[in-house]
C-alpha cells in the first residue's frame, strides 16, 4: 500500500497519508487521522479500493420528496459530483 490509497480496515475507511516504519496514518472522511500499527495490515483483512486503479465507485443514498423535479435533482447531483476530489 502507498500514500493516497483508499483502504478499509475494520470499522473505518480512509486514505493513507503516511507510511512509517511501525505505523501507517489513515485520514478518514471526517478528516480524523487514525494511526494504525503496520501489523494490523498483515494480521487483519484490509480492502484496498485503489490498489489497481485510482478510479473507484461509491454509492451515496439520496432521498428526495415525491414532488421534486427529477431534472433539477440530476443537475444538483452532477454539480456536487464535480466538486469531489479526483486523483
Amino acid at each position: 500500500m502507498r500514500s493516497g490509497d483508499r483502504v478499509a480496515l475494520g470499522s473505518f475507511y480512509g486514505d493513507i497519508i503516511a507510511s512509517k516504519g511501525r505505523s501507517t496514518w489513515v485520514r478518514t472522511g471526517d478528516n480524523a487521522v487514525i494511526i494504525v500499527p503496520n501489523s494490523e495490515f498483515v494480521e487483519k483483512q484490509v480492502t484496498n479500493w485503489t490498489a489497481n486503479d485510482w478510479k473507484m465507485r461509491a454509492q451515496v443514498p439520496v432521498g428526495v420528496s415525491y414532488g421534486s423535479d427529477p431534472t433539477m435533482i440530476r443537475k444538483i447531483l452532477l454539480q456536487i459530483a464535480t466538486l469531489t476530489r479526483t486523483y
